[in-house]
């Protein structure tokens, strides 16, 4: 079963192509692709029709073969931060006078 959520960003109209542009990002069974995405419609167009078609167009370009413009992401590796081990100068200091007196 695939699993998929959609998520547009940055939704803008770009008055030189008359259409409306965003950035859509699929999420897909835990890998996440980038889409470019635009439709034409006018300045006035409703919101919801404009957003409906961007949608479609991401997941159009999801399920497209591999010819289409498409960013996936790497997963991200969750690895444990080492404790912090902070030697300040003067620790350094006292170390080489130990050394020093033990030699």
């Amino acid at each position: 079963m695939q699993h998929q959520k959609l998520q547009l960003e940055n939704i803008r109209y770009n008055p030189e192509q008359s259409a409306y542009e965003a950035r859509a990002r699929v999420y897909d069974n835990g890998d996440v692709f980038d889409y470019p995405v635009h439709v034409c419609a006018p300045l006035n167009a409703e919101f919801s029709h404009v957003t409906r078609s961007l949608s479609q167009k991401a997941r159009d370009a999801h399920s497209a073969p591999q010819g289409t413009l498409r960013l996936r992401r790497a997963r991200t590796i969750r690895v444990k931060p080492r404790p912090a081990t902070r030697t300040t100068v003067a620790d350094r200091f006292i170390q080489q006078i130990r050394a020093a007196l033990a030699a």
